[in-house]
């Protein structure tokens, strides 16, 4: 079943709302980061060089965090929001509702955990990389 018109603007303004808490979060972290390039003893350069990676390990999951707002933004333009990546069945709107970024199903995603474990991987690493709604095939009308 595909979501019905309102659906789809309620998600587009929570993404959009997401979206600006994420840009948010990257300016304070950019600020904040300004703020502490001064000069201090060897204890103050330490501090400073353990937030400065604390910082890129923040803002790299804001990047990946508004890579999928903007890419469940776009689907919804093409149409295609909501449907799983791998098997192409409707979301449930309350997963939705709780991440409205998700790229699968539950019975996906848990299948994809489980394939991620055995392999030893965590599946949030390779979580991000070739991120994708389906679309229609080149040369299609979508």
């Amino acid at each position: 079943m595909s979501l019905s018109r309102e659906s789809k603007e309620r998600f587009r303004k929570l993404l959009l709302d997401m979206r600006r808490e994420v840009m948010d979060q990257v300016k304070a972290q950019h600020q904040s980061t300004r703020e502490s390039d001064q000069l201090g003893d060897l204890g103050d350069n330490a501090a400073r060089d353990l937030a400065a990676e604390y910082a890129y390990l923040f803002s790299d999951r804001l990047r990946k965090r508004l890579f999928l707002i903007d890419e469940a933004l776009e689907a919804i333009d093409r149409g295609d929001y909501g449907l799983c990546e791998d098997c192409e069945e409707s979301i449930n709107e309350k997963r939705l509702t709780l991440m409205p970024f998700t790229r699968w199903c539950v019975r996906c995603q848990s299948r994809r955990e489980k394939e991620a474990k055995i392999r030893g991987e965590s599946l949030t690493a390779s979580d991000f990389t070739g991120f994708s709604y389906p679309r229609g095939e080149e040369g299609e009308e979508s």
